[in-house]
């Protein structure tokens, strides 16, 4: 971990550089915090250093935000069915189990949302007391540490609670929201300003207007290679510039991608475009049908509706690209479909939750059970540098050596000739990436089955055999010309 070799020189910003040469750093992060960063460092210090050790921690915080999400639904609805419905589609979802649940970097997922959620809501319904202040600016600040997508989210989310659970104390509600997150938001910018500089930091600052809220065309020039460029001079790690997005591909995604969370996260099949279109369709309409019912949990529902509309109309690429990928879809998917069961028969509801009793039970019993298995093939190859089809880190985390994620088209170069170019790479987090020799000539190239094809991979067999295999990953040997 970057934060235990060179400490907070950076402000505790996220270094992203997997090569542990101080040449190689740092390649910043600064945008929302991690919060998993600053939790894995503190167990570090603790002693429990492994990743297995860590993310066996991490269930505690899984664990706290289920129970959190289940106290809010009630505390919002006034009643238990609807919190146990949530709490079912939220606790037996396979996929967070498998992917989420037991990652230090995303275990607090739920615990940041319904953190936040419940002492505001208790504001809401009752009064501003000390200690509900206090939590609502302690899972805040968790929010932030999250990601901020989450964090704009709930901003909106919790805006329109306010304004449909008590519209006539809304003005000091909104002020409580708007101090708090916008005083959390600052001392984030601080933090991004201190570790980076204020070269850094405006410039970036002024690119994510322009980019986010899609203001670039009212300015002209080359946006996508300016920010690009500035980028990559400073060792930042971002994107640049999204493409924008029409309206009528927002409402097509909204519609495809809350069916595609039903079909992955509530029956774990496969996203089928169709099926999900078709799916998200009678949802987000039986949303809709419903939302206006005037209860409790109607109300909930429509606000989770008009907050995704509104990420929509303010951050329609940000939000079209993380919205079914991060939980946000399941959490809103979850309450939906709570409120379309109310108004079903009991044996619906029964028939509902045993449903998930089963997706949830077939799910684990078929998981991968050889996880251990390619820790320790990793661990093998630890201080070798290593080109995957994957993000650095899953596999700099287990060999603590330099990892670089190669594009597609390069890997039969690498294959054949031993080497390959800084700009084969389409992920190269390393300040020196340009000067140094040891990026060109990994010495294994790791294929992670779920990010290729099985074309892809028989094309790297017909070149070279693998020296390790699992059901998850490949790794051959790269031998230099």
């Amino acid at each position: 971990m970057n934060l235990l070799a060179f400490g907070w020189q950076w402000a505790g910003l996220q270094d992203y550089a997997t090569n542990p040469a101080a040449s190689a750093h740092p390649y910043l992060y600064i945008h929302h915090g991690n919060l998993g960063l600053y939790f894995s460092y503190v167990l570090a210090q603790l002693g429990i250093v492994s990743i297995e050790a860590q993310n066996a921690v991490s269930w505690v915080a899984s664990l706290v935000g289920l129970m959190l999400a289940y106290l809010f639904v009630k505390e919002t609805t006034k009643r238990r069915l609807p919190a146990l419905l949530v709490l079912t589609f939220l606790a037996l979802d396979f996929r967070y189990i498998d992917d989420w649940a037991l990652n230090v970097h995303r275990a607090f997922t739920y615990m940041s949302v319904f953190g936040t959620a419940l002492p505001f809501q208790r504001m809401l319904n009752d009064k501003i007391t000390p200690g509900r202040f206090t939590a609502f600016g302690v899972a805040s600040a968790l929010l932030l540490g999250a990601d901020y997508i989450f964090f704009f989210f709930m901003f909106l989310l919790l805006s329109l609670m306010a304004a449909l659970t008590n519209w006539r104390r809304l003005l000091p509600n909104i002020a409580i929201l708007a101090a708090t997150f916008g005083a959390l938001f600052a001392l984030r910018q601080v933090q991004v300003f201190l570790g980076a500089g204020w070269n850094v930091w405006s410039h970036d600052f002024l690119y994510q207007i322009l980019n986010r809220l899609h203001l670039e065309r009212l300015f002209p020039g080359d946006w996508q290679q300016v920010t690009s460029d500035f980028y990559e001079t400073n060792h930042i790690l971002n994107p640049g510039f999204a493409p924008a997005v029409s309206w009528s591909e927002r409402i097509s995604a909204f519609a495809s991608d809350t069916g595609g969370v039903f079909l992955t996260h509530v029956l774990n099949i496969g996203h089928h475009s169709t099926a999900a279109l078709m799916c998200g369709i009678v949802l987000v309409g039986g949303v809709f049908v419903v939302a206006f019912r005037r209860d409790e949990l109607s109300r909930l529902a429509l606000a989770l509706l008009l907050a995704c509309l509104a990420m929509y109309a303010l951050f329609p690429r940000y939000f079209l690209q993380w919205y079914p990928e991060f939980l946000l879809g399941v959490i809103c998917v979850s309450v939906w479909l709570a409120s379309l069961l109310e108004v079903l028969p009991t044996a619906a509801v029964a028939a509902a939750v045993a449903l998930k009793v089963i997706v949830v039970a077939y799910g684990t019993a078929s998981a991968q059970t050889d996880v251990n298995t390619q820790a320790d093939i990793l661990r093998r190859m630890a201080g070798q540098p290593i080109a995957s089809n994957w993000t650095p880190s899953s596999v700099s985390s287990y060999t603590d050596a330099f990892a670089g994620w190669l594009k597609a088209d390069a890997v039969d170069k690498l294959i054949t000739t031993g080497r390959v170019e800084p700009s084969d790479y389409f992920m190269l987090f390393e300040a020196d990436r340009d000067s140094n020799p040891l990026y060109k000539s990994p010495r294994y190239f790791v294929f992670f089955k779920a990010y290729g094809t099985e074309a892809q991979l028989a094309a790297i067999r017909a070149k070279s055999q693998p020296s390790h295999e699992t059901a998850v990953l490949a790794v051959f040997d790269v031998l230099p010309r």
